[in-house]
């Protein structure tokens, strides 16, 4: 569904799978990560617009590592 809003994209800009099956996708538009549940349901979100620790400036790509 698109805005801005929790579970809710603006301008999703890349997808990645983590190993537990969480979905984390870049949302250029709102400037930040959210990421789901395999079956889509809303689990959270991280960023904000900015250029300080924590915040992104048009995220673009993402990848989940295994450590």
């Amino acid at each position: 569904m698109p805005g801005a809003g929790d579970g809710q994209l603006n301008h999703p800009t890349d997808v990645a799978a983590a190993p537990d099956g969480r979905v984390y996708v870049t949302d250029s538009g709102a400037q930040r990560v959210q990421y789901f549940l395999p079956a889509g349901g809303f689990l959270g979100s991280f960023g904000s617009p900015g250029s300080g620790p924590g915040q992104f400036s048009d995220p673009r790509g993402i990848a989940v590592v295994r450590v």
